[in-house]
């Protein structure tokens, strides 16, 4: 499947191909991890395969994707435009081909193999771990009603992100270099484990993909705990999975760029993001 991909210059998921054979496969991991050690014996990223993920991750803000196929994702639109952002298809029974919706709460975000340029007129690129927070902030119009009045890009890879988000991220801290970049992450081990693939990419290709040096961690913090006078009542403590977590996180990635790691073991609570825009509402803090 890979072969033909190649060979044929067409795009294929890692959906497709598990439809393909689901009795060869057994189930979408399987798929999943030959992808990666393909990726990973060829020293090149899953994208040089032909094969990507089927999008997830969402942008919103004063930006225009143009893509490759001359359609246009305004992700500032409230309408829905799926009809007219839908991809052309190579091969019908190939490639699924993406569909790029756009509405009140962001777009979804195409593969950077699609993309044929990119118009923003940000002043800073805000990514954010949670799908539950970026909505929040799209619906208050975060985006536009920072103090210093610059408008903000948003983006969410709802959770661990994707390929397509990661690239994204990497492709405007590229093109757009002068644009600070910055991480809204909760304060726990998943929160710093997030960041750190946004930061340095996700461990089976961090050799090679994704990778966003000048990411910055903005928060939340374990000092945001006292400079924010968060409630005790609203702390969480730490279970032996996330001290676990932590311990892992501590050997294996840079202290120095997330220290946050220690604090959270030593201090035994961790902070939840929603929690804190709840109770403290997105102007106060941000």
């Amino acid at each position: 499947m890979i072969y033909e991909a190649v060979s044929y210059e067409i795009t294929v998921t890692k959906r497709d191909m598990f439809y393909r054979d689901v009795v060869l496969f057994g189930k979408q991991t399987v798929v999943d991890t030959i992808v990666d050690d393909f990726s990973c014996h060829f020293n090149v990223p899953r994208s040089s395969l032909n094969v990507t993920a089927a999008s997830k991750g969402l942008i919103f803000g004063p930006i225009k994707i143009i893509l490759k196929n001359g359609k246009t994702l305004d992700c500032m639109t409230l309408a829905s435009h799926q009809e007219d952002t839908q991809m052309l298809d190579n091969d019908d029974d190939e490639e699924e081909g993406f569909q790029g919706q756009t509405n009140d709460q962001g777009a979804l975000i195409p593969p950077v193999s699609q993309i044929a340029e990119i118009q923003c007129k940000a002043k800073c690129i805000l990514v954010i771990e949670k799908e539950a927070t970026f909505r929040y902030l799209v619906s208050v119009g975060f985006n536009h009603s920072l103090q210093v009045q610059q408008d903000c890009i948003l983006i969410t890879g709802k959770g661990y992100p994707d390929l397509s988000t990661r690239q994204l991220v990497k492709y405007l801290s590229v093109h757009f270099s002068e644009k600070p970049i910055l991480a809204l992450m909760d304060n726990d081990p998943h929160g710093l484990d997030i960041y750190a693939t946004y930061k340095w990419g996700a461990r089976a290709s961090r050799a090679f993909e994704g990778s966003v040096d000048s990411l910055q961690l903005i928060g939340l913090s374990c000092k945001d705990r006292i400079d924010y006078k968060i409630p005790v009542e609203s702390w969480i403590p730490m279970t032996d999975r996330d001290r676990v977590k932590c311990a892992a996180m501590v050997r294996t990635l840079n202290h120095d760029e997330i220290p946050g790691e220690s604090q959270l073991v030593e201090r035994g609570w961790k902070h939840n993001l929603d929690t804190q825009l709840s109770s403290q509402g997105h102007q106060s803090y941000m």
